[in-house]
């Protein structure tokens, strides 16, 4: 077990470090504005399809990420609390209460991409199987899954309060 943490790259201990930063700011209300929104999971799904192996059999890895987006976006949609949510302090920004659920993802997330990548420098015949291409192709879109449908219902949110600021300016306005 020390073998493997002494053989870990210092980079992902710093990757480790930011987001599990990142996860336990989530759990304190913050707020999201229109970028914060699109920037997060936009890195998520570039790291996540730069890790996917396309050489051998690529629609085996992208249709089980695929499959693996569209469940994550409809579990996102319930699991995910979007009560509470409110207009932020900023203009077109949302505030939004803490939640654990984004550290848990986050550590989620950190732990498969671990696990592929300890499997594909230690047992790179078993790394290849078809079984681990399913594996990394769905734990990946499903992560990613969750936090698109995440950011996609959070985007709704301020969009609606975007627009009812604007039907209530342009009626002060006629006033």
């Amino acid at each position: 077990m020390l073998v493997i943490l002494r053989e870990t790259p210092l980079w992902v201990y710093a990757v480790f470090f930011l987001l599990l930063y990142y996860g336990v700011m989530a759990c304190f209300r913050s707020n999201e504005t229109r970028r914060s929104l699109l920037l997060s999971p936009a890195i998520f799904v570039a790291w996540s399809l730069m890790a996917m192996d396309y050489a051998t059999q690529p629609w085996v890895s992208m249709g089980s990420w695929i499959a693996g987006v569209f469940v994550g976006v409809m579990i996102a949609m319930r699991w995910f609390d979007y009560h509470g949510i409110t207009e932020g302090e900023a203009r077109h920004s949302i505030s939004v209460p803490g939640s654990f659920k984004l550290l848990v993802l986050s550590m989620f997330f950190f732990a498969i991409k671990y696990f592929i990548g300890y499997q594909q420098a230690t047992d790179p015949l078993f790394a290849g199987s078809l079984p681990m291409r399913l594996l990394i192709g769905a734990a990946s879109g499903l992560t990613i899954g969750l936090l698109c449908g995440r950011a996609w219902k959070m985007l709704s949110i301020l969009n609606a309060f975007s627009r009812y600021s604007e039907v209530e300016v342009a009626c002060a306005n006629k006033k």
